[in-house]
Order: structure tokens, then sequence, then C-alpha cells
């Protein structure tokens, strides 16, 4: 009984690998990287500058984004 256990498992886990290898490549990375991009400055063409909160200390002191946030 306990190596038709093991199997299930083993069956369960090949199952769900697929998906989660999915997850981490395709969701997981990506948002983490955007979280560490949204703390540096990055046009694309220049290297990547830390600037710690800055971008967020002026995107919460603009009016602007302000006025959206309540429109959204």
């Amino acid at each position: 009984k306990r190596n038709n256990s093991n199997k299930n498992l083993l069956t369960a886990i090949l199952f769900i690998l697929p998906s989660l290898v999915g997850c981490i490549i395709f969701i997981f990375f990506p948002s983490l990287f955007s979280f560490i991009l949204s703390f540096c400055n990055w046009n694309l063409i220049n290297d990547i500058q830390f600037s710690g909160l800055y971008n967020y200390l002026e995107l919460y002191s603009s009016k602007e984004f302000i006025f959206i946030l309540k429109n959204t």
C-alpha cells in the first residue's frame, strides 16, 4: 500500500509540475523583475540606475496620479 501511495504522489507531482514551471517562468519572474525595476531608472538605452523610493515619491506626490486613481 505504501508503494502505491508513493506512486500516486509522484504521478500528481508530474501532472502539476508543468503548470508550476510555467507559472514561475511567465508570472513569478516577470513580476519580481518588474518590482525590482520599479526602484530603478532605466530608459533601455543607458544602464540601470538605482533610484530607491524616488519613483514612488514622485508618483504619489503627483496631482494627476491622484486624479486618475480616483477615476479608476
